[in-house]
């Protein structure tokens, strides 16, 4: 059997998830190529003096799951300080939400 017969394409499944009255497209699947980007992002932006920093790491890696795997848009002002937004998103269950959503 040829590959070609299979008629596979990407998956574009969204789940979603209500943060307060609003409700939120979840992808089920992101390229990988885009995996590779979120993880390099996360581990370049961590990176202090050749050690990872965990705390940062956990940060970066949380938010662009957020930026890449949502539709929820930030202005450039609310990305001027990451972590003020982590902190906003973290207290308020936001990661966790998305993440049970994810399949």
């Amino acid at each position: 059997m040829k590959y070609s017969e299979l008629n596979l394409s990407q998956n574009t499944d969204v789940n979603f998830v209500k943060i307060g009255d609003t409700e939120i497209e979840v992808l089920q699947y992101l390229p990988i190529e885009d995996k590779i980007d979120l993880i390099d992002i996360a581990l370049q932006n961590a990176k202090e003096n050749g050690i990872y920093d965990e705390m940062k790491l956990d940060m970066y890696f949380n938010l662009y799951l957020v930026f890449m795997y949502t539709n929820l848009e930030f202005s450039d002002e609310e990305r001027a300080d990451l972590a003020k937004l982590y902190d906003e998103l973290e207290s308020n269950g936001v990661f966790l939400d998305i993440i049970e959503a994810m399949d």
